[in-house]
């Protein structure tokens, strides 16, 4: 396949994966107003299981947000970092 081809790859390939956790993030940040506002008005009628689930949810998406942030922060470093890596494992691999 030559999407696998190391040669054809290159630095801005990581920026459009950060350009669009971004993106992702902003709708993400919307979406998590609007359901801790919603969660908060609710929380008074129910109860029990279905309150625990809402709430659980709620949770593993700031959970997720911030592992969005995290890989993000990756693939920032990989782009701008991303010759220079290249350049060492194609000295690694020259010497073996």
């Amino acid at each position: 396949m030559d999407y696998f081809d190391e040669r054809k790859r290159n630095a801005k390939h990581f920026r459009y994966l950060v350009i669009g956790l971004f993106l992702s993030m902003i709708y993400d940040i919307v979406w998590l107003f609007m359901m801790a506002s919603a969660q908060g008005e609710n929380d008074n009628g129910d109860g029990g299981k279905e309150l625990w689930v809402r709430k659980f949810s709620l949770y593993m998406a700031y959970l997720h947000f911030f592992f969005k942030l995290i890989t993000a922060f990756v693939y920032w470093k990989t782009s701008v970092d991303f010759d220079r890596l290249r350049d060492v494992r194609i000295n690694r691999m020259v010497r073996h």
